[in-house]
């Protein structure tokens, strides 16, 4: 197991790509009396294919979780980005249940125009696919556009728990002396956030409790609240408790420049980095060049320095992969995800 989990943080650099656009040279003037009639010697451009014209009308983007969680916070900076860029209005609409797979059926059911997207975790796909949990296989969960950020995965309690515990070295002392009676909070089940911990229980040979959650906002009121002793979600969506002091940091899954150079890490107890990140997926057989249109428009967006300082104050660094990129990236993460599953004990071989 050892290492399997290294290849995502990898996986996760970016691959932006400029798009350069290729010229061709003028043509020499003909001697006036062998000049070919103006209709045969119309200009290169003229022969070219007419750029595709869309969108035509407002775009939604589909949410698999809770409002006021981190990848809805994201996917709101986004819209907003998007409505400005493309002319038209784009909404995020928050379509909970099954850790994201009632809202990427609920996207696949809205056709392939380009016009109902999805943003999303991309191990989360891939995961529920694997867990048997899904109607579609990998290569029916839509069209991915892009990749758009990384995100150092938390793992918190409440300031004022009733167990405590302020360290990471506490909370194993208490795992250890109470084999399952630590509960933790996931944003939904076997997503990304949920991977970590099984990673984390496996390595480190401790019993937790899981206790599955509609979304990060969700899971927070649960851990504030004394309902569940710790939570384990991206970074971004812990971030402004544990900047309020409400909550202490226990780990994140992998070093981050968001939580501070001095914060603990996974990697201080051996057990390997690893990050979510974040993408936008278009129904199942997406015209290319509007998913191109997308890419390209997202890649724009993010270029803009507002939109990136608000992805940042959420805790996403961004790791942009274009349209062309990202497709190779997430097939390749299905050996990732299902050795993860296996050795936190998700899944049999």
């Amino acid at each position: 197991m050892k290492k399997i989990l290294a290849v995502i943080l990898c996986m996760c650099m970016i691959f932006a790509l400029a798009a350069c656009g290729n010229s061709a040279p003028a043509e020499s003037a003909a001697p006036a009396e062998s000049a070919a009639p103006a209709e045969s010697a119309a200009p290169a451009e003229e022969s070219e294919a007419p750029k595709l014209d869309w969108p035509k009308k407002n775009i939604t983007i589909i949410v698999g979780y809770g409002a006021g969680g981190d990848t809805d916070l994201a996917a709101r900076v986004l819209a907003d980005a998007l409505s400005e860029k493309l002319g038209v209005s784009v909404v995020v609409e928050n379509v909970t249940g099954g850790s994201g797979v009632v809202g990427r059926t609920e996207m696949l059911s809205r056709g392939n125009d380009g016009y109902t997207l999805m943003f999303d975790q991309p191990g989360s796909p891939i995961t529920q696919v694997l867990m048997g949990n899904t109607t579609y296989g990998l290569d029916e969960a839509g069209t991915p556009v892009c990749i758009v950020g990384i995100s150092a995965v938390a793992l918190c309690v409440a300031s004022n728990n009733s167990k405590g515990i302020q360290t990471m070295d506490d909370f194993i002392a208490y795992a250890k002396e109470h084999p399952g009676e630590l509960t933790y909070a996931v944003p939904g089940q076997f997503t990304s956030a949920h991977l970590a911990v099984l990673n984390v229980a496996n390595e480190l040979g401790i019993q937790i409790t899981n206790v599955p959650t509609d979304g990060t906002a969700t899971s927070i009121t649960e851990v504030l609240g004394g309902h569940v002793d710790a939570l384990c979600v991206p970074y971004s969506g812990a971030a402004q408790y544990l900047q309020s002091g409400d909550m202490t940091l226990l780990a994140v899954s992998a070093p981050s420049a968001f939580a501070g150079e001095d914060a603990p890490s996974m990697v201080d107890y051996n057990v390997d980095p690893y990050n979510t990140w974040y993408g936008i997926w278009a129904g199942q057989d997406t015209d290319p060049a509007v998913a191109q249109i997308l890419s390209d428009a997202i890649s724009e967006c993010l270029a803009d320095e507002a939109v990136a300082q608000s992805l940042y104050d959420l805790g996403i660094q961004i790791a942009f992969e274009d349209f062309e990129t990202c497709q190779a990236t997430i097939q390749g993460y299905w050996d990732v995800i299902k050795g993860a599953l296996i050795a936190g004990g998700a899944l049999t071989e």
